[in-house]
């Protein structure tokens, strides 16, 4: 819901359905937006997912209980392979339901919530094991970046 809204009140191509990096760098290659505004936007992006995750930080007391660890079966190769088809279908339906002017707009952001719902099930499922899917605590050390 929080996707739908800032996408429903938008008109064709706005800065509020260019969320990610990679939306906004394809919207720059096919033409979309300029230069200007795609750099403004993506360095925009990137600081603000940093300043969201510094809430989050301190939001919460202890360590979260995340884990974007590849399963034994599946190599690093798969699960770059992996996301870049996620991505690449998300930006894609992105592509087609919002960059492309048509009389269907309205209701592209049904579509893009979808395609995005759709694309996190499968990462989860592709690189996850099946011991991670489970509802047990697990118990991660971050030392690559320590808080």
């Amino acid at each position: 819901m929080s996707f739908y809204f800032p996408c429903d009140f938008s008109e064709y191509i706005s800065d509020s359905i260019i969320t990610d990096p990679a939306v906004t760098v394809g919207m720059y290659l096919i033409g979309a937006i300029d230069i200007v505004r795609a750099a403004l936007l993506f360095v925009t992006q990137i600081v603000a997912a940093i300043a969201a995750a510094a809430i989050v930080n301190g939001l919460f007391t202890g360590g979260l209980n995340v884990s974007t660890e590849l399963s034994a079966t599946t190599s690093i190769a798969q699960g770059v392979i992996i996301e870049m088809l996620l991505t690449m279908s998300l930006v894609f339906t992105i592509f087609m339901l919002a960059a492309e002017k048509h009389t269907g707009n309205f209701i592209a952001p049904v579509g893009i919530g979808l395609a995005l719902f759709v694309a996190e099930l499968t990462g989860k499922l592709l690189r996850s094991s099946p011991e991670s899917t489970q509802s047990q605590p697990q118990h991660h050390t971050n030392t690559l970046f320590p808080i």
